[in-house]
């Protein structure tokens, strides 16, 4: 008797253990064994509505193909514009719908606060009324309902009640960043309305750990291209200015849209107070403060075979100067570039240059309308040879009245062929300079 309980515990054990494995990796053979498993009834119900399980968390299946451009146009518009009942795809059935529904009302008679089987009937409720109800009773039970977090910010985003889709995008971001690149457009939609914006102000002051993700995102479904930058600056005048990242992500933004004087303001809105009072025309021409990775900053190419860095003036304490050096026999691309926006005229782009540089072009200095990198207003003479002592050096260029709203300086070496990218020895520039041609 007691080997045929030991033997029956041990099946019962191994039944259990079999069953909540089955549950995760196949549903259908774990209900076989179980029928009434809610683990396994959920995990069924989600697979047929073609949803991956992750732990807690749900998203729609990326197994399939990239999204084209047109279903990247059709998610925009459901997050701006709202989801449609039922919540499952066109594809789905009635029958398999009810047959869902089924299963989870099933999972509730076994677990009555599954949060999960709540939001399942929500997404196959036969209206918003119902899905609303539903998705409410999940989050009620537990936040980390991802979908029925989404749903119901939606809900109150439709509704213009801003406060509390903040407050629902606000736990849904917070959980879950793969909902970020749908989200961020919604809540730049509302921060373009009078009503909304306070509230997308006042989730930013909270410096939530979404807001990286949030600012890379945005871009893709505001309307006026201010949005981000009325954003940012309240974040300073709050004591969290944006990270260069962050405004790295707007500011490109605005470059391909070819809006660079917006950029361009922008950026200057974010330069600490001394480096305001020392731009002009070029940005830190001196080399003082180190680049920040922006297009109105320098911004430096490390290539094989060279070395590019700011560094101290030997002749001048304080001074600084641009040391371009060939550390190896072949230099693959290297360069240093800076964007300007400079209106139509004529300039001059001056400096002091002085080094030892042994190769069959050498060093030049290039101006070109942005991005036509190709077509060049002008280029120095070669920095070839040795210079013992600074010397000075000027480019005179002229900006053409059409398609040159912006422009490209950049240092690099001369290279046409591998022959021409053989270089040794080290080049030092400082007190670089942009000025408009006198009459």
């Amino acid at each position: 008797m007691t080997l045929l309980v030991a033997c029956g515990l041990a099946w019962q054990v191994a039944t259990k253990s079999l069953v909540a494995h089955l549950a995760k990796t196949a549903p259908e053979s774990a209900l076989a064994l179980a029928p009434g498993n809610s683990e396994a009834l959920m995990n069924l119900a989600e697979e047929k509505l073609g949803l991956k399980h992750l732990g807690r968390y749900v998203v729609p299946d990326e197994s399939g193909p990239p999204q084209s451009a047109a279903s990247s146009a059709a998610m925009l518009a459901i997050a701006t514009k709202g989801i449609p009942a039922p919540m499952v795809r066109p594809e789905i059935s009635a029958p398999l719908r009810s047959q869902i529904r089924g299963w989870a009302h099933t999972a509730l008679l076994h677990d009555p606060l599954d949060a999960r089987a709540l939001r399942i009937l929500g997404q196959v409720a036969d209206s918003d009324q119902q899905t609303s109800t539903y998705m409410q009773k999940s989050v009620a039970r537990s936040r980390h309902e991802p979908l029925a977090v989404y749903w119901l910010m939606q809900q109150a985003y439709l509704e213009a009640d801003y406060d509390k889709a903040g407050a629902y995008a606000d736990v849904l971001l917070r959980s879950q960043t793969l909902f970020s690149s749908i989200l961020a457009p919604v809540i730049g939609r509302m921060a373009e309305t009078r009503k909304g914006l306070d509230v997308v102000k006042s989730l930013l002051l909270k410096n939530p750990p979404w807001r990286r993700a949030f600012f890379y995102a945005l871009v893709n479904g505001i309307k006026d291209a201010r949005t981000p930058l009325q954003l940012m600056l309240d974040m300073q005048t709050n004591g969290l200015p944006p990270t260069n990242e962050e405004l790295n992500f707007y500011i490109s933004f605005l470059m391909q849209k070819e809006l660079y004087e917006l950029a361009y303001y922008a950026w200057l809105q974010f330069l600490p107070e001394e480096a305001v009072a020392e731009a002009g025309l070029l940005s830190n021409g001196n080399f003082t403060s180190t680049s920040s990775g922006l297009p109105f900053d320098w911004n430096i190419t490390q290539g094989s075979g060279s070395r590019i860095e700011f560094v101290d003036r030997a002749d001048k304490a304080g001074r600084k100067a641009l040391k371009f050096e060939f550390t190896e026999g072949m230099v693959s691309a290297s360069n240093i570039q800076q964007i300007v926006v400079l209106p139509q005229g004529s300039y001059w782009l001056r400096g002091l240059a002085m080094g030892n540089i042994r190769a069959r072009q050498g060093l030049r200095w290039h101006v070109a309308c942005y991005p036509r990198s190709w077509e060049p207003l002008a280029e120095s003479d070669a920095f070839v040879g040795v210079v013992a002592d600074w010397k000075a050096f000027a480019v005179e260029f002229k900006v053409p009245s059409k398609n040159c709203k912006a422009q490209q300086i950049w240092l690099s070496l001369e290279a046409r062929s591998d022959s021409e990218r053989l270089a040794s020895g080290s080049a030092w520039f400082s007190e670089l300079s942009l000025t408009p041609k006198l009459k």
